[in-house]
């Protein structure tokens, strides 16, 4: 639900990424550009995004910024440009702010290949995260679920990351895409991973039946002894091996995290 995806504190982080991608546009000769913020909640990034492309006084950039929810029920007074996911090759930069720690592994794993694949060649993605200490920051009870993992009293999922953990997730997802880093400059708060899709990267070929990229990835095959489910995937994926867990990885899926949710909501009314 959007409603739950963005308060009113990451308008100062979108900010700063403006900044940031505005030094690369100013660097590049093209004079149009599509900016996307991806997974808009209530719409205020997408305001901010605008109102700084409004105010870059480059002579020749013109900026059409669109946002996109796919959470969106409808009953949002902000409601996303885009009805569903943009075009494959179809954005100059897309933002995707502390979205990650929001959703569990299988859908990070999905949503990174989704941006990707809307990304034009050449284009950009900022992915930004929560680190451990904002996750762990609430002061209302919470339950451990995995590796800096909680369900929270309102019966949300987080998951804290560090600047190392973050950046290999996407590597081992996308290991086509250039990844760089923001200067500690900016001074974001969130950890941010700078994707960048390289020309001439061809296309992404998706395994529908496991919501992973298993088959392009590269991924490492798991020993018989340590494979779950009989699913031969990559470390980043759903069904990992309990090495892999104690390396951070997160064993949490949809179905797990529903079930987690119910339990800790009933420990909580008794």
């Amino acid at each position: 639900d959007s409603k739950n995806t963005q308060a009113a504190n990451t308008i100062g982080t979108y900010e700063k990424i403006w900044d940031y991608l505005s030094k690369v546009i100013e660097s590049d000769e093209k004079a149009k550009y599509n900016v996307l913020d991806w997974g808009s909640g209530f719409g205020l990034g997408t305001q901010a995004l605008k109102d700084r492309a409004n105010a870059l006084r480059s002579s020749n950039a013109k900026f059409t910024v669109n946002s996109y929810e796919p959470f969106f029920k409808g009953d949002e007074k902000f409601a996303p440009s885009l009805k569903s996911k943009p075009a494959a090759n179809s954005q100059d930069f897309i933002v995707n702010n502390v979205v990650m720690n929001v959703i569990t592994a299988d859908e990070r794993a999905e949503l990174l290949q989704d941006i990707y694949k809307s990304l034009k060649e050449g284009g950009t993605a900022v992915i930004t995260a929560r680190s451990i200490p904002q996750v762990f920051k609430v002061k209302a009870p919470y339950q451990l679920v995995g590796p800096a993992e909680i369900i929270t009293s309102r019966g949300t999922f987080q998951k804290g990351f560090t600047p190392d953990s973050l950046d290999t997730f996407v590597k081992e997802v996308l290991p086509d895409a250039i990844t760089s880093h923001i200067p500690s400059s900016y001074q974001l708060s969130p950890v941010t991973v700078v994707v960048t899709k390289p020309f001439l990267s061809g296309s992404i070929k998706s395994d529908t039946a496991d919501s992973v990229q298993s088959t392009s990835i590269g991924a490492e095959l798991m020993d018989p002894d340590k494979q779950l489910s009989g699913k031969k995937l990559g470390k980043f994926s759903l069904y990992l091996a309990a090495d892999a867990v104690e390396e951070g990885y997160s064993l949490l899926n949809k179905k797990a995290y529903k079930e987690k949710k119910e339990q800790f909501e009933e420990s909580s009314s008794t």
